[in-house]
C-alpha cells in the first residue's frame, strides 16, 4: 500500500496564494469557494500523479513542543548579566545585548569595557524583558486582509477542509497538542515500514528530507523544486541535517552550537567544515549538541514519547466528519475530475499551482 503523507499547512498556502493571485476576479464566485475548487485539483491531480492509496494529512498543533524544549535550554544552559542597568545574556559561546528589542551579539572589544555581574533575578523574570530567540519567532505573519470572508472564518474553514478529504479519500487527519506535521510525518514513516508500506512525503519543508535517509520505504518530494529523495540519497540528506544540527537553521529561529574556542554560534559554513571533518566531539559542546539535535532531528529517538504516543493514537482514529460528501460538494465537477484523471492534465496543474 503507497501512504502520501501531504503537509496541510503547505497546501493551504498553495490554494490560498492561487486564489489571492486573481482575488478581484474571484471574489465574484467567493474565496472560500475558489479555495476549496483549488485545494481539490491539487490533491486529486497528486492522486493521479503519485498513484496513491491514503492520504494522509500531516498538521501542525500550537504550542509547539520544540519552543518548550528550547526555553528550557536557556534556563540550564544560559544566564542573565548586568552592568548598570543594562541587562546581558550569556548564550552560545558569547554574549549579547538588547538592542532595541533585538538581539545584538557584543564584540570581544566591548566585553573588554564591561564590569558584568550575574543578574540577581530569577531567569523567567530577566527573560521577559530580552528578545531571546523564540521557535519560529522569526517569521513575518502572514497577510489575509484580502480575504472576503475575513481571517477568523478563512480558519475556520481551513480547519474542517481535510476531515472532509480524508473521508471523501479514505485518508486520515492526524494532529496531536503540541505537535508538528514533521514530528506526524517522523510517525508515520516508522510506522508505515513496519507494516511494510512505502510512503511518499510531499511538503516543500526540507527538514522532512531526513525521513528517506531514516527508512527504506520513504520517498521525499518537494514540489516546489520537483525534487525527490530516497534511501538512496541517505549520504547527502544526513550531512545536510549534521550542518544543520551543528550551523543551526535561521528559518525556524534555531541558532547555530557554540563553539569551544570560537566566540559566537556556529554558522553553516563552519559547520560544513566541521562534519566534513568529524571533529564535532573536540569543537562543539555536549549540550548544545544535544539541544540542536532534539530541536532538528526527526525521529522517534529524539522527539519526546508523549509527542509520539499522541500522534500514534491519532493514527488510530477515524476521520472525524460523519458527513458524506463528494467531490462535487468540493467544488470539482465531473468534467474537471475526468481532465486530472489523465496524467499530463494532472502534472500541467501541479506545475502551475507550484510555480514559483
Amino acid at each position: 500500500m503507497k501512504i502520501a503523507v501531504i503537509d496541510y499547512s503547505m497546501l493551504r498556502h498553495i490554494a490560498t496564494a492561487a486564489v489571492k493571485k486573481f482575488q478581484d476576479e474571484n471574489a465574484v464566485e467567493g474565496h472560500l469557494k475558489c479555495i476549496t475548487r483549488k485545494m481539490s485539483e491539487i490533491l486529486y491531480s497528486l492522486k493521479t500523479i503519485e498513484s496513491i492509496d491514503v492520504m494522509a494529512f500531516a498538521m501542525d498543533s500550537k504550542p509547539y513542543w520544540r519552543q518548550e524544549e528550547m526555553e528550557s535550554f536557556y534556563r540550564r544552559e544560559t544566564k542573565f548579566s548586568t552592568c548598570w542597568d543594562d541587562l546581558y545574556w550569556e548564550a552560545y559561546g558569547c554574549i549579547y545585548k538588547n538592542d532595541e528589542g533585538k538581539l545584538k551579539k557584543i564584540t570581544k572589544k566591548e566585553l573588554k569595557e564591561l564590569e558584568l555581574v550575574p543578574s540577581e533575578n530569577e531567569f523567567d523574570v530577566d527573560a521577559e524583558n530580552f528578545p531571546l530567540p523564540r521557535y519560529k519567532g522569526n517569521r513575518s505573519p502572514i497577510d489575509y486582509s484580502w480575504l472576503d470572508c475575513g481571517a477568523e472564518k478563512y480558519f475556520e474553514f481551513i480547519a474542517a477542509l481535510p476531515h472532509l478529504y480524508a473521508k471523501l479519500m479514505k485518508g486520515l487527519v492526524i494532529s496531536s497538542e503540541g505537535a508538528e506535521a514533521d514530528d506526524v510525518a517522523a510517525v508515520v514513516a516508522e510506522k508505515a515500514k513496519a507494516k511494510g508500506n512505502e510512503v511518499t512525503l510531499i511538503t516543500g519543508d526540507s527538514d522532512w528530507a531526513q525521513l528517506s535517509a531514516y527508512h527504506d520505504n520513504v520517498e521525499f518530494y518537494n514540489p516546489f523544486m520537483d525534487k525527490r529523495l530516497c534511501f538512496s540519497n541517505r549520504e547527502e540528506v544526513i550531512n545536510k541535517t549534521l550542518v544543520k544540527i551543528i550551523g543551526g537553521d535561521a528559518g525556524d529561529g534555531i541558532k547555530g552550537c557554540a563553539h569551544n574556542t570560537k566566540w559566537g554560534p556556529i554558522g553553516e559554513t563552519v559547520a560544513q567544515k566541521i562534519v566534513d571533518e568529524k571533529t564535532w566531539t573536540q569543537d562543539v559542546p555536549r549540550a548544545y549538541l544535544d539541544h540542536n539535535k532534539r530541536m532538528v532531528r526527526l525521529h522517534t529517538d529524539t522527539i519526546p514519547f508523549d509527542i509520539v504516543a499522541g500522534i500514534e493514537q491519532e493514527i488510530g482514529k477515524q476521520v472525524k466528519s460523519s458527513q458524506d460528501v463528494t467531490w462535487e460538494d468540493l467544488q470539482l465537477p465531473a468534467a474537471r475530475k475526468n481532465e486530472l484523471d489523465i496524467e499530463a492534465k494532472a502534472k500541467e496543474l501541479w506545475g502551475q499551482v507550484t510555480e514559483r
